[in-house]
């Protein structure tokens, strides 16, 4: 199978996999389907969904990516038992993105709905700790429980301009958001790529966690070797005899756009290392 998505992933494309899924015939535990998936990402949901259906279809899902597979991507490559991937490819985190509540069309990462109360949090007991807190009680000489309220009472005039402008609707569908995309890819961890791993569970909770919370900023590259360190089950995709042949195949489709998905009778990855 190949997949070169250049709009958002969507629920009509788990509508379009379902017939073309329907050309397979041979039973699930003896299919394997060779995903070569190209996509900036979409609905989470319906990414999630895809990689169900696929799944039904086949005993053995590999995951080749050409060039990127980002965000809602990303965790159609989390259902696969391998992901193909050269030092030009890209996964990306899955902190989900969705439209600013007070700038429409703009779009921003969830993470900036919740990280600001993290960081404010942490910005305040440092200030309280070895900041404001202890000066106070160094050099102007006064007890601790003066000191305490004074800090407190600084902290909170600080603090308050600031948190006024967040709308704890936006923050809760925020971390909602989050939370979809931690279950979602931990299930498929746990399901698929880490089923035979002695720690699975463990495995798949730290994976997802590093995926949907720790990085910087929703575009960050994830290549082959941070890929690696999260665990995930990563190939080389150069040695493969036939990438002349799918890189062919992507740039030809990187120049016609649009979406695509599309059956092939023949194992892309027939030649892969097992």
């Amino acid at each position: 199978m190949q997949n070169g998505a250049y709009h958002t992933l969507r629920h009509q494309d788990v509508l379009d996999l379902m017939e073309e899924l329907k050309r397979i015939t041979t039973p699930r535990n003896q299919t394997r389907i060779d995903l070569l998936l190209n996509s900036l990402g979409g609905d989470i949901h319906a990414a999630y969904k895809l990689v169900k259906v696929l799944r039904s279809k086949c005993g053995t899902l590999n995951v080749i990516v050409p060039y990127y597979a980002k965000s809602a991507a990303t965790l159609i490559a989390l259902g696969g038992d391998k992901i193909y991937m050269g030092q030009h490819s890209e996964l990306g985190p899955l902190d989900a993105v969705i439209e600013h509540p007070l700038a429409e069309g703009t779009r921003l990462s969830a993470l900036d709905g919740v990280k600001p109360l993290d960081f404010l949090a942490g910005y305040c007991e440092a200030l309280a700790l070895e900041g404001i807190g202890l000066r106070i009680r160094n050099e102007v000489e006064l007890g601790r429980q003066e000191s305490l309220d004074l800090t407190l009472d600084f902290l909170s005039r600080f603090v308050e301009p600031i948190m006024r402008q967040l709308n704890p609707v936006f923050v809760n569908m925020c971390v909602r958001y989050l939370q979809v995309a931690e279950k979602y890819g931990g299930e498929l961890l746990r399901e698929y790529m880490f089923k035979n791993k002695s720690h699975a569970d463990e495995m798949a909770d730290s994976t997802i966690f590093e995926l949907v919370w720790e990085y910087p900023e929703h575009a960050y590259a994830i290549g082959i070797d941070e890929a690696r360190r999260l665990n995930l089950e990563v190939e080389e995709v150069e040695p493969l005899l036939e990438w002349e042949r799918l890189w062919t195949y992507y740039k030809e489709r990187e120049e016609m756009g649009g979406k695509h998905i599309h059956i092939i009778t023949d194992q892309i990855l027939g030649s892969a290392p097992s």
